[in-house]
């Protein structure tokens, strides 16, 4: 994910995860991988709980970093047009 967020930049990274979340092209389970890392966020029901300081949120992290990498990795494969 580092050398794909280093090319887009950070406002680009949300445009560049939305553009592959809305395309026609990305494969369902990526967009899929990316729903279920936000539910995952989002939810009181994690594999480790969020009151455990930092450690319970860095699985969260990583979880949604690995959901924009795998979008990010799409973006690069999409279309111009798309």
């Amino acid at each position: 994910m580092k050398s794909a967020a280093l090319s887009v930049g950070r406002s680009g990274i949300f445009v560049g995860t939305w553009r592959a979340l809305t395309s026609r092209s990305t494969p369902f389970w990526k967009k899929a991988i990316f729903v279920g890392a936000l539910m995952y966020w989002a939810l009181p029901v994690d594999a480790v709980p969020d009151v455990v300081p930092i450690v319970g949120w860095l699985d969260d992290v990583g979880v949604l970093a690995f959901a924009v990498s795998q979008l990010l990795k799409q973006r690069d494969r999409l279309p111009a047009s798309d």
